[in-house]
């Protein structure tokens, strides 16, 4: 395979805000998807070196898998996009049934149906990078942002049945 520039397009949508979103990861390496071998995406405050505690994912082309990194950050949990399941961790989680891949002559597009946990609240950067075959990289590169709002329950009395009577 010929050595080409990988990069990292686009994430559709590029900002909002919600606990559930089917993200688009759009990829693209001049030497056609055959010189893709992985890309992936961190959703965090801010860039880490050690992404743990972190929703952080990686899909590697050839095997077609789709890994999620373990709250320390030292474990890939690995699953096939399309099939039964879910990956997750404190963090996030990723249904796998309604995840995929789609490729064309150059571009790589990694769908990924997304659920992040209440805790993990706040204002989130979305980090992408693309690995080549030939070991050339992106680096990370900044391509989105998304809030994970504070769920906050509210419990109230609101009826009894029966409301009246005796005995």
């Amino acid at each position: 395979i010929v050595a080409g520039t990988i990069l990292p397009n686009s994430v559709t949508p590029a900002s909002g805000s919600g606990l559930s979103q089917i993200f688009t990861l759009e990829y693209s390496d001049t030497a056609g998807t055959g010189a893709i071998a992985t890309v992936s995406a961190l959703f965090h405050a801010t860039f880490a070196a050690n992404p743990a505690n972190s929703c952080m994912l990686s899909y590697d082309r050839a095997a077609s898998t789709l890994y999620l990194l373990n709250d320390a950050g030292t474990l890939w949990m690995p699953g096939t996009p399309g099939t039964p399941g879910t990956l997750q961790n404190s963090a996030c989680f990723a249904t796998l049934g309604s995840s995929g891949v789609a490729l064309t002559n150059n571009t790589l597009w990694l769908t990924v149906a997304m659920t992040f946990r209440p805790s993990y609240a706040g204002a989130k950067n979305v980090y992408m990078l693309g690995s080549d075959t030939g070991g050339a990289n992106s680096g990370w590169q900044q391509r989105g942002t998304w809030t994970v709002p504070a769920v906050s329950a509210t419990v109230t009395a609101d009826s009894v049945t029966p409301n009246t009577g005796s005995g």
